[in-house]
């Protein structure tokens, strides 16, 4: 009988790990602006090479996975090439699926045009809707205008859709947010077969 218990419990969390274990993966594209600041206002001139960074724009899901647009918003510091912040994906509508979290970044030099491109990693702490209690990752390809074409001594976009101007991006990218728990349902069952062996 004990044996029989023992493969129930690990028969029933294999099954339970099985659904949770299921991700939530979408790909998305975003299109704003970034207004770009000095980092320390008590410098004249501003620090080229460090720049604090607000973000806004729309966000839109190209597999139509999950509910979209979002507003998406994003605050940070870039530093030589580098930088680090928190972001948000806001659902307007009544769902409210909204994600957030923390973003790093590497940014490319400016090409002829003024145009810089940069690859993002999201870390997803959490969110609210469908993404409530749950924690994933992200990752994205953004070109963004830096500064005024070299060339002509105008601001090019980045992408037909933004308006021409410094501080537009437009980005590309897939999130992978995992339901919970699965760790935790993994354990159960190796707790479950571990038993049934000493048991033996």
């Amino acid at each position: 009988m004990r044996r029989f218990t023992a493969c129930c419990i690990a028969v029933l969390a294999a099954a339970c790990l099985a659904t949770s274990a299921s991700a939530i993966t979408f790909e998305f594209e975003t299109l704003g602006y970034a207004i770009p600041g000095d980092c320390d206002l008590t410098v004249f001139p501003p620090q080229p090479a460090c720049v604090v960074i607000d973000v806004s724009g729309t966000s839109m899901n190209l597999t139509s996975a999950t509910p979209g647009p979002w507003t998406f918003s994003a605050h940070g510091q870039v530093l030589f090439g580098s930088g680090a912040g928190t972001f948000t994906f806001d659902d307007t509508s009544a769902a409210n699926n909204d994600f957030f979290g923390t973003w790093t970044n590497t940014l490319s030099a400016p090409n002829a045009s003024g145009v810089a491109e940069s690859d993002f990693v999201y870390t997803v702490l959490g969110g609210s809707g469908i993404f409530a209690g749950l924690t994933g990752a992200g990752t994205s390809h953004l070109f963004v205008t830096v500064a005024p074409s070299f060339i002509t001594g105008n601001p090019v976009a980045p992408c037909a859709s933004v308006t021409a101007q410094v501080g537009a991006f437009c980005e590309q990218g897939r999130f992978v947010i995992p339901e919970p728990h699965a760790l935790a349902l993994v354990l159960l069952a190796l707790l479950a077969v571990a038993w049934r062996r000493a048991r033996r």
